[in-house]
């Protein structure tokens, strides 16, 4: 599975060398190979140093949903960045407890075209 670097942050698998990973990784690669989850790393944007995590489990095939989760570390601030227009991850994420601080122009960036993101 490729990597996603953004904004300075690396999301890539866990691999046997990294330190923090210990005895997650064996759970995280069963869950991976049964389908029942699928768990991530967040690093520094060189994939060395680690943030937290973050893991897609409680998946119900049968009703299309899932729960996504967040392990972080050294982190002051996390950002939850959703197209201005789509209303339903916005009532999602507020739901969840996620604040609401204003729209931001050009944020979001979806097949090389710009979008105000909430």
């Amino acid at each position: 599975m490729p990597s996603l670097i953004a904004d300075g942050l690396c999301v890539r698998p866990l691999r046997r060398h990294d330190a923090e990973a210990g005895q997650w990784l064996q759970v995280c690669e069963d869950d991976l190979e049964s389908g029942a989850a699928y768990s991530m790393g967040i690093f520094s944007e060189d994939g060395e140093l680690f943030i937290g995590g973050i893991r897609i489990n409680g998946i119900d095939r049968e009703h299309n949903f899932a729960q996504v989760g967040f392990r972080v570390l050294r982190l002051t601030r996390l950002e939850i960045v959703i197209q201005e227009d789509n209303h339903g991850s916005r009532r999602v994420a507020q739901k969840a407890g996620a604040g609401f601080d204003g729209l931001l122009k050009n944020r979001l960036v979806v097949r090389g075209t710009p979008y105000t993101a909430a």
